[in-house]
């Protein structure tokens, strides 16, 4: 079972599927399960429309019907960066389940996501304390 650019591969409880991640030609991360002889049995996040930038790191829940997964949120302050959003690094990501069963997403965590520079480094409180350039004048 050999996947170009396939990566962080998870055995379903079952022992028969595996799900991985592997870069896209548009340069993102989507998640897949394949057989063990390596066909894709399962697109699951390429095709969904809802995941547009980096899926990663599946696991099988042990019943192996639900499949979680890290993704990307589409809207951060440093949106050309793609590799920080790689599913190896995981930031301005939420974790997500599909149940297998039905094809229902469910969004797991709603983690605070920063989507501007001024929200990700606030301003700092101003000092109590007068600095030496003013302390001279």
């Amino acid at each position: 079972m050999l996947q170009q650019q396939g990566a962080r591969p998870r055995f379903a409880p079952s022992g028969d599927l595996v799900a991985f991640d592997r870069k896209n030609e548009d340069g993102y991360y989507d998640v897949y399960i394949s057989a063990l002889n390596g066909r894709i049995v399962r697109s699951v996040t390429a095709e969904a429309g809802r995941f547009p930038r980096n899926n990663g790191n599946p696991v099988f829940h042990p019943s192996g019907r639900f499949l979680v997964f890290i993704s990307e949120e589409s809207e951060h302050f440093l949106p050309r960066t793609k590799y920080l959003g790689d599913p190896g690094m995981g930031l301005f990501c939420n974790l997500w389940a599909i149940d297998l069963d039905t094809g229902r997403f469910t969004k797991l965590t709603n983690a605070p996501i920063k989507r501007s520079v001024a929200t990700a480094f606030p301003p700092s409180p101003p000092s109590t304390r007068t600095s030496a350039a003013t302390a001279v004048i």
